[in-house]
């Protein structure tokens, strides 16, 4: 069993570095012209896209926030799931996913909610933050012309009657009940309706669209970017995280999310700002989930 765990540790690691090493392969090849490029970062636009991060973050543990009360009453007060979110989430940079699940079971300990309950309300959140990523790209590249990535999202948009069924409570519970079973675990049953989880949907949503306009403003302050832009690059920035969270084996989608992000920037940005701006992205990201954290840690 540990040669078994010292391997996976080893193959997961690879494959990180063969994609940040691939990233920065493609960067150094067009090194020549990213000297052309005239770079004079504008910190003004810089900090002010951290106020759209926060918001972002806020908008998302305030939503779980909601699920958790909707699955077991009274839940958490609001203000302190606005805590535990943003403090457990750094959790996720863990291998397997599900590190981050435990550390919020254990802050929720005084507040006398099931383990199971925990469980579930982050299953049900990533559901929704994953479909909204769908759910955006497929709006946007409906609107925005691209020839590839509309044709993207057109495949996307014949699966998205899936998910929709799929988030129906009745067909929810019949899976969370079967997971429950199949790990011999506590069974959850709420009442939520499905009106309230499409309202649900609908804060992830418009989270990811703030998250998207902070994104344009750390691109614009590194190069000028037209404001044309940021439609596509709140799409290509949502699909991308959804791309690397689904990938199990790399902690945070560490190195796929960025190799996405720079393969659909280039559509229409130069290779060698693409490349750079999803290098910047991963450290932006996380120093705005550092941020955030620090601020909410102090709340009592």
């Amino acid at each position: 069993m540990a040669t078994l765990k010292y391997w996976k540790s080893v193959l997961q690691w690879f494959f990180i570095l063969l994609i940040i090493g691939f990233l920065l392969y493609t960067l150094y090849m067009n090194w020549e012209e990213l000297k052309g490029y005239h770079f004079q970062i504008s910190w003004g636009y810089f900090l002010i896209s951290y106020i759209f991060l926060f918001l972002h973050f806020v908008l998302v543990a305030l939503a779980w926030g909601l699920l958790l009360r909707a699955l077991q009453r009274p839940g958490v007060p609001l203000l302190q799931a606005l805590r535990i979110r943003t403090i457990s989430d750094f959790a996720r940079f863990l291998p397997g996913k599900f590190w981050y699940v435990m550390f919020r079971i254990h802050l929720c300990k005084k507040y006398h909610l099931s383990s199971a309950t925990i469980a579930v309300s982050a299953l049900m959140e990533e559901f929704l933050n994953i479909f909204s990523t769908l759910l955006l790209y497929v709006c946007i590249f409906f609107l925005v012309s691209h020839a590839t990535l509309s044709s993207y999202a057109f495949y996307l948009f014949l699966f998205l009657p899936i998910p929709f069924v799929l988030m129906h409570p009745k067909i929810f519970q019949w899976f969370i009940h079967y997971i429950a079973k199949l790990f011999k675990k506590e069974y959850v049953a709420s009442n939520i309706q499905y009106s309230y989880l499409l309202s649900l949907l609908s804060i992830f949503f418009l989270a990811w669209i703030i998250l998207g306009f902070g994104f344009y403003l750390m691109a614009y302050a590194v190069s000028p970017v037209d404001i044309r832009l940021f439609l596509p690059l709140t799409g290509i920035f949502a699909i991308s995280w959804a791309a690397g969270f689904l990938v199990i084996i790399l902690p945070g989608g560490l190195g796929l999310r960025e190799a996405v992000l720079g393969y659909l920037l280039a559509f229409y940005l130069p290779v060698p700002i693409a490349i750079l701006l999803s290098l910047l992205s991963r450290l932006w990201l996380v120093s705005g989930e550092i941020f955030t954290a620090f601020i909410f840690r102090f709340i009592k």
